[in-house]
């Protein structure tokens, strides 16, 4: 393929989450085709080098990100971009403007969303984060030649909520992230210890937006703990912005403080032997554009108990029991029935397992690079 593109992964230095691993991930699949075009990385040189890549396999120019997240998008990167024939911004945000067509991934809609809608405690640097989203995200986004998205449902919020034309909207689905995949679990044994686990316990991902729906759990668990002597516990993990919550004051209101684990970023390591030693995987948002921890769950054969909502259903299929988001009851009927029905939570289990197989990055960078070939 003769098309140059330059590739935007400031999402990636550091510490990748969410989209980050969504651009390694899709990098790597790109790396072993052998019909790969020639890709430029353009990385700020203030941060990190990107870790996880064959870098053999593409160029890289540093870029001195003077200013931020937003003078990167508008200025820094379309000023890198120029000398190429296409910019693939993976992470929403695009340039206003760029002399190059300009591809974006954007993982959602949801960032559309009312500022109270966000946070329980918001902060001001979130609030000026989120008047750039709204204004600029969309006006980019229409501006753009090609638009990547990583679900139908996605591609239907895409269409209706920021009007960009259907027919330059591509669904590439993620799948399960290839560091997560290979990594050896750490032991069941050293991971109770370490976190002070002592019993069953259920596990979810404890982001503090609104639109996650974790205080239904915490709702959940009060009522499991009727009646019971040892009620399995609940592992939140990846709550770094819990300040942003009121997660502590609600857990201690319903007396639930000694079944509920705050646990902070964790390795994929910990993250791995977490699923593969929990009863089942909780996930109750009610807005998402994919559910990639839904799917990493699944991987391992962890049950699912899920929100029912479009990205959900589309990610899990039949393989997972998906619920009214706001209906407490039937989370503890399902709760209750796979902790103590063997039969059928090892039915999830395989179900999980073959439904996370059909998903894969070599299918997405096929996918992606269909879409650069439209302007090669």
């Amino acid at each position: 393929m003769d098309v140059r593109v330059a590739f935007d992964v400031r999402i990636m230095q550091g510490r990748p989450r969410g989209m980050g691993v969504y651009a390694r991930n899709l990098l790597r699949a790109i790396a072993r085709r052998a019909d790969r075009p020639a890709i430029t990385l353009i990385a700020d040189s203030f941060l990190p080098d990107p870790e996880g890549l064959p870098l053999d396999a593409f160029g890289i120019r540093r870029v001195r990100g003077f200013g931020g997240l937003i003078a990167w998008e508008q200025v820094h990167l379309p000023r890198a971009a120029r000398e190429f024939d296409l910019l693939h911004c993976p992470a929403n945000g695009s340039p206003l403007r760029c002399r190059v067509p300009v591809i974006v991934t954007i993982h959602d809609a949801i960032f559309v969303r009312r500022f109270s809608e966000i946070s329980a405690v918001p902060y001001p640097r979130q609030y000026a984060g989120h008047l750039y989203r709204t204004r600029v995200y969309p006006a980019a986004l229409q501006r753009a030649a090609a638009v990547i998205t990583v679900s139908e449902t996605s591609r239907q919020d895409v269409i209706g909520l920021l009007r960009v034309p259907g027919e330059r909207v591509t669904v590439t689905p993620e799948a399960v992230s290839e560091t997560f995949r290979d990594a050896d679990p750490t032991w069941e044994s050293d991971l109770r210890g370490k976190f002070g686990i002592p019993g069953p316990y259920l596990l979810a991902m404890g982001a503090y937006e609104k639109r996650k729906n974790i205080p239904l759990l915490f709702e959940v668990f009060e009522h499991l703990k009727i009646g019971v002597t040892s009620p399995p516990m609940l592992i939140l993990a990846g709550t770094e912005n819990i300040k942003a919550t009121r997660y502590r004051q609600d857990v201690a209101a319903r007396g639930i403080e000694h079944l509920v684990r705050f646990l902070p970023y964790v390795s994929e390591r910990d993250l791995k032997g977490l699923h593969t030693s929990a009863v089942a995987f909780l996930m109750p948002s009610r807005k998402e554009g994919f559910g990639l921890p839904l799917l990493e769950a699944m991987s391992v054969g962890t049950p699912v108990i899920a929100s029912a909502i479009g990205a959900h259903r589309e990610v899990a299929g039949d393989a997972a029991l998906v619920l009214d988001p706001d209906d407490p009851e039937v989370w503890v009927e399902a709760i209750r029935r796979v902790s103590t029905d063997a039969p059928y939570r090892k039915r999830l289990s395989e179900l999980s397992i073959a439904q996370a197989a059909r998903f894969s990055w070599d299918r997405t960078a096929d996918l992606t690079l269909g879409v650069y070939r439209k302007f090669g």
